[in-house]
């Protein structure tokens, strides 16, 4: 953990580097701040502390939800979009928020709704709609030699359509967190929310090697589609290139809104690379199929 990150901290606000993007965080919430530094320690600020792509609000409402039962707000700009959360779990508020805030303004790269590792200089691509097991078998890559990039955003290029870090922690959900836990004891992650929401949540928290390398982009060579069946025989099905294009988009947050840019990276990154489903029940079985089409030909 830097001086500089404490320093900040200490002024209740601080500008991450993501990778693709940089947030700044204002608090006067305490409790809020030590549940960030379990996440956050290693991550870089920014260079540029004068500019953020998204600057967000963590703070006590007023009135008498300031000290009864107290509660934590999200704010951007001058909005508040959703409900206060109860103080103790201003942290997964933050985590939301600021995904929701990065599938809403980050309009510079197209994002799909994917988990996204790479290994040996080839990016994949997990897109999957929630339930599916995406961000639990991304996490299970990350803690497989597979570097991080992101359980949430797949951040594609408009230019030179490769795949770019938005490097923030994965939200483990309910049976994940057990699941994650026991397939990768020593793997990092914040403290568990029990009563949120979307019920049990916990942070998994990127590898040091994937934070020192969030700058680097990487070309998708593979599209896997993951569906997670307890008990299910491993399935890998091809999917075909009009199909895989059709779901890239489906699962994206702004292809509609990218015109003509948006076609283009799907298309080119369909057209370079392999597309499957993947029908799963253990990891190791699935991590060992992902690795073995990632070393064939496109």
């Amino acid at each position: 953990m830097s001086d500089h990150l404490v320093a900040a901290i200490r002024a209740g606000t601080a500008v991450l580097d993501l990778g693709l993007a940089t947030v700044r965080i204002r608090s006067d919430l305490p409790a809020f701040w030590e549940d960030f530094l379990a996440l956050y320690r290693d991550y870089p600020l920014a260079a540029d502390a004068d500019f953020a792509d998204v600057a967000v609000r963590i703070e006590r409402p007023s009135g008498l939800r300031r000290w009864f039962r107290p509660q934590a707000v999200f704010g951007v700009d001058a909005q508040r979009p959703f409900d206060p959360f109860p103080a103790d779990t201003a942290l997964p508020l933050f985590e939301w928020g600021v995904n929701w805030c990065l599938g809403n303004l980050i309009n510079h790269h197209l994002l799909i709704h994917a988990g996204a590792v790479e290994v040996g200089g080839k990016g994949v691509l997990l897109a999957a709609t929630p339930g599916s097991g995406k961000s639990t078998l991304t996490v299970a890559l990350a803690e497989s030699g597979f570097r991080y990039l992101s359980d949430e955003f797949g951040a594609l290029s408009l230019d030179d359509h490769q795949l770019r870090a938005l490097l923030k922690p994965a939200a483990l959900k309910n049976k994940s967190i057990p699941v994650i836990r026991d397939f990768a004891p020593a793997a990092r992650r914040g403290r568990s929310y029990p009563k949120t929401r979307k019920g049990e949540v916990a942070h998994y928290v990127p590898s040091l090697d994937s934070i020192v390398r969030r700058r680097e982009a990487v070309p998708v060579r593979l599209l896997v589609f993951p569906r997670y069946e307890a008990g299910a025989a491993l399935r890998v099905t091809e999917v075909l290139p009009s199909r895989a294009f059709l779901r890239l988009g489906f699962n994206s947050f702004n292809y509609s809104l990218l015109g003509p840019a948006g076609f283009r990276t799907v298309s080119r990154v369909v057209a370079a690379s392999r597309a499957v489903e993947l029908t799963y029940s253990n990891f190791p079985e699935a991590i060992a199929a992902i690795r073995e089409l990632l070393d064939q030909p496109p």
